[in-house]
Formats: C-alpha cells, sequence, structure tokens
C-alpha cells in the first residue's frame, strides 16, 4: 500500500511538472486569443487549464480575463498567483477569483465586477480607483491597505479582514454595508455614509468612526472597545449584545439610536400596509358610526313631508367626523397603501349606507354598489389577462373613460326614473371609481418604468 502511495505521488508530481513545461507562455497577446476563441465557442474562459495558476510578476496592464462575460461562463482563474504583477485597467469582470493572491499587485483603475473573490489575498496591493462592484470578498485579506478612493458598490466583505484600512472617503456610490463578523480593528471610517450598514458580530476595536452617518446600522454583537463614535448619526442604530464598552457607555448610545421610535413607526407602516388594516377597518368604521350615534329616528313633525326617516346628527358624530378627517391625513402620512385602503372602505361604507339603513333595500340603493363592484372586478380581470400590446387601450379605459361615463350613468338614471339624487351613495361611488382609476395610473406607471 504504502509503494503505490508514493508511485501515485510521484505520477502526479510527474504529470503537473510535465504540464507546467508544455503550457504555452503567459502573454496579454494568448490571453486575448484564447478569450477569443471562447467567444466564438460559447465556452468559459478556464486561464487555470491552459496556463496554470502562476501569473506572479507579469505585465498583465489592460488585459481583459472576461472573457464570454455571461452568467455561468465566468473565467476561472482561481487560487491564481498574482502577486507582484501589475495589473492597471485589467479587466476581471464576474471571474472566480476565489483564493487568488494579489499580494503586492498594482491594480490601479482594474475593474471587478460581480467577481468572486472569497478568501483572495489583496493584502499591499495597490487599489487606487480600483472598481470593487458587487463584489464576494468574503474571508478576503485587504488588511493596511488604502481604499479611500476604491469604488466598492455593494460588495460583500462577511468575514474579511480589514484592519488597518483608510476607508475615508471611499467612493460608495449605491452603499457597502456588508461587513458581518469583518476585522475592521483601527480601520479609518470617518464621515463615511453607512446607512444600514450590517456590522453584526465585527470587531471595531479602536476603529474611528467619527461624523459617520450610522443611521439603521446594525452594531448586533459587535466589538466597539475604544471605538470613537464621535458626533456620529445614530438614528434608528442597533447596539443589541454590543461587546468592548461599559454598561453606561451602551445606554448612551441606545439613547441616541433611539430604536424604539424606529421599531414603532416600522410596525405601523407594515400593518397600515398589509391587508389587515382594511379588513379591521370593514369592523371600526361602521363600528365607530354605530357608536357615536349615526342612527335614524322618525320625526312626526316632517312625516307628511318626508315620509322616508331623517337622520338626526349629534355632537358626538361631529367629534367622530372630526377625528375620522384627523385619521385620514394621518394615515396618509404614514402610508400611501393605507391611505389608498382608507379610502377605499370608506367608499365601501358609504354606498352600503343605504342598504343598511333602509329595508327592504332599494334598486336605486344597491346600484351604486353593483356598479362600484363592476369596476373593480373587471380591473382585476383586465390585469390578470394585460398584455402589452393592449396596454393603452385598457389604460384609457380604466382611467380616462370608465370611471366618469359610469358616474354620469348612474347620476342619469336617478334624474330619469324620478329617484330623488342620493348624497352618500353617490359621493362613495366617485370616491371608488376614482381610487380605482388611480390605483390603475399608479400600476401603468410602474409598468413603464420597468421597461
Amino acid at each position: 500500500m504504502l509503494r503505490q502511495a508514493i508511485c501515485a505521488v510521484l505520477l502526479s508530481s510527474l504529470l503537473s511538472t510535465l504540464s507546467v513545461l508544455g503550457s504555452e507562455p503567459i502573454t496579454p497577446a494568448a490571453i486575448a486569443a484564447l478569450a477569443a476563441e471562447c467567444k466564438s465557442d460559447r465556452k468559459a474562459m478556464d486561464l487555470i487549464a491552459r496556463f496554470g495558476n502562476d501569473f506572479a510578476g507579469l505585465d498583465l496592464s489592460g488585459v481583459d480575463f472576461r472573457g464570454v462575460h455571461t452568467a455561468g461562463l465566468e473565467t476561472n482563474l482561481r487560487k491564481a498567483n498574482f502577486s507582484g504583477a501589475k495589473l492597471a485597467k485589467a479587466q476581471f469582470g464576474a471571474a472566480i477569483l476565489d483564493g487568488a493572491d494579489f499580494s503586492g499587485a498594482d491594480l490601479t483603475d482594474a475593474e471587478f465586477v460581480t467577481a468572486s473573490l472569497r478568501g483572495a489575498n489583496l493584502q499591499e496591493s495597490t487599489l487606487t480607483r480600483t472598481q470593487l462592484q458587487w463584489c464576494d470578498l468574503t474571508r478576503a485579506n485587504l488588511g493596511g491597505n488604502d481604499l479611500s478612493t476604491t469604488l466598492l458598490t455593494s460588495s460583500d466583505f462577511k468575514q474579511a479582514n480589514l484592519a488597518g484600512c483608510a476607508l475615508a472617503s471611499v467612493n460608495r456610490e449605491y452603499g457597502t454595508g456588508y461587513f458581518e463578523r469583518a476585522d475592521l480593528t483601527g480601520a479609518d471610517l470617518h464621515g463615511l455614509s453607512l446607512v444600514r450598514a450590517n456590522f453584526r458580530g465585527a470587531i471595531l476595536c479602536s476603529a474611528n468612526l467619527q461624523d459617520a452617518d450610522l443611521e439603521e446600522t446594525d452594531f448586533t454583537g459587535a466589538d466597539l472597545q475604544e471605538a470613537d463614535l464621535t458626533n456620529a448619526k445614530l438614528h434608528a442604530a442597533i447596539f443589541y449584545s454590543v461587546r468592548g464598552i461599559s454598561e453606561k457607555e451602551l445606554r448612551e448610545l441606545q439613547r441616541q439610536a433611539r430604536r424604539w421610535e424606529f421599531d414603532l413607526q416600522a410596525g405601523i407602516q407594515c400593518f397600515l400596509g398589509s391587508p389587515l388594516f382594511p379588513l379591521a377597518l370593514l369592523v371600526v368604521i361602521p363600528s365607530a358610526a354605530w357608536a357615536t350615534g349615526w342612527t335614524r329616528n322618525r320625526r312626526p313633525d316632517l312625516a307628511q313631508d318626508h315620509p322616508q326617516p331623517v337622520r338626526q346628527y349629534s355632537i358626538s358624530s361631529l367629534l367622530f367626523a372630526t377625528f375620522f378627517i384627523a385619521l385620514f391625513l394621518g394615515t396618509g402620512l404614514w402610508s400611501a397603501t393605507g391611505l389608498f385602503s382608507l379610502t377605499m372602505v370608506t367608499a365601501f361604507c358609504l354606498m352600503i349606507e343605504k342598504i343598511v339603513f333602509n329595508r327592504p333595500p332599494r334598486p336605486h340603493a344597491i346600484a351604486p354598489l353593483v356598479v362600484g363592484l363592476s369596476y373593480a372586478a373587471l380591473n382585476a380581470v383586465c390585469v390578470l389577462l394585460l398584455r402589452a400590446e393592449s396596454i393603452m387601450l385598457l389604460a384609457a379605459l380604466a382611467i380616462l373613460i370608465f370611471p366618469p361615463t359610469a358616474l354620469i350613468a348612474v347620476i342619469a338614471t336617478f334624474k330619469f326614473r324620478g329617484w330623488p339624487l342620493l348624497t352618500w351613495e353617490l359621493l362613495g361611488l366617485a370616491i371608488w371609481l376614482g381610487g380605482i382609476a388611480f390605483a390603475n395610473l399608479w400600476f401603468f406607471a410602474e409598468i413603464f418604468a420597468s421597461v
């Protein structure tokens, strides 16, 4: 068994040596030729299989390593050795560079877009104006680097080594906030906008966070020993289970963050935007109206002229109306979806008002409800069956033509049939039609914005 194992190791070494000796020289022209071949054959470019993994000290400035540059066909550069290489203005695109060694390499103006650099070593490399956009830098080593001019758009630095890095003035277009369990000991982050950043479990010992915008940032389990948070914006930041600071310092940070206010606001907005809100309104509005004395009684002195019941308003009814207007405006400040729900439920209650208070229900009381619900059902069907070629016609029908036509038709029917013009029912129908028309307008605007 031992003899077989030794033979296997020797054979493997021999094959590896022959492979290296037989591999062609690594030049920009050779890489460009391989890229052209892969693009022609629509296959992933595997530079490791063609050239091996030793690119150390080579001058590959301006080389395009992207190959086909298509999802699923990323260039393979796993565990490539680029130590000391000149890679200024090189384009790596979405290359797979897991475990690659860029120590001491010149990456000035180089581009990495959605590249995978898990466990890569970039220590002591030059990252002047380097683009690291949407890259995976989990467990990467960037310790001590100057990243002040590096473009770090939404890259993931989970468990990365950023100790001693200078990130101040870093170009953070669209944000870089993924530092979970990263080592940021002594890092310079002063003045940065780190809104909603994730520092869960991160080591921020002696880090400089002066004047940083840390609103809604999560420091759960982070080590803040001797971290400088002077004049930092901490609104709604999370400081649960923070390490390295005293209980008094923790309470002061939590006092500045006032996270409970943010959680309360988020909870209210979530409720207003959920289906539970309109369902609750369907119970609350009629119940509140009944409780405040919106009742109908016959008045003997008007019985001859007004055979139908006459509504009598109380002071409590007026107070409820005032409260409801305040609720309407307040809901609009919290949530646009909640305001729409409140409007539509109110319109629905107005349309059924005549049916509820008059028994048996009359046809002209049911008409607005039938028209309103039919319009809603028609919209639902049209949205489900929507096609791009019919979107403009549907928009015209749903927003410009049907709502005013339906309202005019109902009013004309009442007029010619001699029915009294209704107040609350027609008001409810008008609000209902207008609300669905605005909902359609928003829906079509979203479709056009996504095209």
